[in-house]
């Protein structure tokens, strides 16, 4: 039985149709991937699905009907209906599609009834889901979970009403490799058990052939090529196919002469406080990271690789100062809190970091041109406008960006184009040193080897350090000298690639 049919569909914003003319259907209990690029029209084509376009886009023709509801002419009230229990989706960027004001226990229990369900049936779906620690997320809030966590969250919120269709739109970008197998074995159990169809979108082709059986290939709006996927894997006919396969091969890593340490972490500890509801906290904290000590050297990279969870991203904060810990940062041998204010603001400009998610560490309300001039407002005050304007434009360059991007807002990008905006952000300031946490968990494949590409050709022209965090054995084997492990809150040597 057809659940999903999609004829001729084509949106469009402005003069630009960014989707032409897909079609494609869906059986109950089917898996069906749409693999492409960043920028190739998967996620619209998805929206569209749920009556959730943006209001920048329009559906200019086509049609879209689920479960017997054409969606086009479907009013406000039966989308609604729709939404979560016909069809559910998770979303590519977590951060941005969770409440920051609510506790994850709230998320889950507006997403399962319009009566208030027991605490036991929201943790039991989070714990479906692949929360390890159930009772502690119910009272948590987005920002203190890792990126993986949220992921998951989003994932409860999807199967928490048993939906006929599960759209998840680049469900593990966020994950380790583990984590990956773990949750799309979850979506496979959930389509069989339940008798649900799911629609793959990534742009993973490895993925896609473990867990569907159809792929579709989107490439600039258009579905180019499509078909069951071991002769998809097989026989590929089409060059974006070919090259979403061959993407997987990133440049070597390249050699170094580690320079002097520059950068020094000596038995830091991090501790968050216990939460209760309303707000309330416990005098008894939860350590996160314990007795870390680590060394960097001007001119090469080490790598901090763990799953979801461990705490990366927290020991990125507190390495710049934006996480409250105990023990001693050295940056130049110099210990920044011994500092005049003047003095440490001075000193952070040659720390700077590449945030996990580009779409949300990008003020939405500023222009590119904005964002990555911000910092010569605090730290070069006294630059002329075509001084600013030209380091403004030499950054944006380097980071491969064309000039027309400044005018442009951070929404109007692809995910790799963010990206590269937030590497020009932090280049402008001619740092010495440049934490990147999970740098292209968020990115296609073709895309991630471009900036792996442009990390290494930045490193060796400026001779910069990098501190990279992430889950990606690739991407460590792509960039860092020296390796180190980190797990249940102690960080340890691995290898020397």
């Amino acid at each position: 039985m057809t659940l999903l049919n999609v004829q001729n569909l084509t949106l469009s914003t402005g003069s630009r149709q960014p989707v032409q003319n897909v079609s494609f259907s869906l059986t109950s209990s089917e898996a069906l991937t749409i693999a492409g690029e960043t920028g190739a029209g998967k996620s619209l084509t998805a929206l569209a699905l749920l009556g959730l376009l943006p209001h920048t886009v329009t559906r200019t023709s086509g049609s879209i009907t689920l479960d017997g509801t054409d969606i086009a002419t479907a009013s406000a009230a039966t989308l609604r209906q729709i939404r979560g229990r016909t069809a559910s989706i998770i979303f590519q960027e977590p951060a941005a599609a969770l409440n920051p004001l609510a506790t994850i226990g709230r998320h889950l229990a507006e997403s399962i009834s319009p009566q208030k369900p027991s605490r036991m049936a929201v943790t039991s779906i989070l714990t479906e889901a692949g929360i390890d620690d159930p009772d502690r997320i119910f009272h948590a809030y987005p920002h203190m979970l890792s990126g993986g966590e949220r992921q998951r969250v989003l994932i409860a919120m999807a199967i928490a009403n048993n939906p006929k269709l599960i759209i998840a739109d680049e469900p593990t970008s966020a994950l380790d490799a583990p984590r990956q197998t773990q949750i799309l074995d979850l979506l496979d159990n959930i389509r069989r058990q339940r008798g649900a169809a799911l629609l793959l979108i990534t742009h993973d082709l490895a993925l896609a052939k473990r867990h569907t059986s159809r792929i579709f290939v989107m490439h600039r709006g258009r579905i180019v090529e499509t078909g069951p996927t071991p002769s998809i894997f097989s026989n590929p006919t089409h060059p974006e196919t070919r090259r979403l396969l061959a993407a997987s091969s990133w440049p070597p890593i390249q050699p170094a002469i580690p320079g002097p340490v520059i950068l020094r972490a000596e038995n830091l500890t991090v501790k968050f406080p216990a939460l209760k509801p309303a707000f309330r906290r416990s005098p008894f904290e939860t350590p996160i990271l314990t007795n870390i000590s680590l060394e960097l050297r001007a001119g090469a990279t080490l790598g901090v690789i763990g799953k979801s969870g461990a705490g990366k991203s927290t020991l990125a904060l507190a390495l710049l100062g934006l996480v409250k810990c105990q023990g001693k940062i050295l940056l130049n041998g110099v210990d920044p809190t011994t500092l005049s204010a003047p003095e440490r603001r001075k000193s952070r400009a040659n720390l700077q970091i590449v945030f996990q998610d580009p779409f949300t560490s990008l003020s939405p309300r500023l222009t590119i041109s904005q964002i990555v001039g911000e910092g010569l407002s605090i730290h070069a005050p006294s630059l002329n406008p075509q001084l600013r304007a030209t380091r403004i434009t030499g950054a944006l360059q380097e980071a491969g960006l064309p000039a027309a991007a400044q005018t442009k807002f951070p929404h109007e990008l692809s995910g790799g184009e963010r990206q590269r905006a937030a590497i020009a952000r932090a280049l402008i300031l001619r740092p010495k040193i440049l934490i990147l946490d999970e740098p292209t968990s968020a990115l296609d494949a073709a895309s991630q080897r471009d900036i792996i590409d442009l990390l290494q050709r930045l490193q060796q022209a400026h001779n910069l350090a990098y501190l990279i965090f992430t889950h990606n054995q690739a991407v460590i084997n792509a960039l860092a000298h020296r390796v180190m492990t980190l797990a249940n809150g102690q960080l340890n040597p691995l290898k020397n690639p």
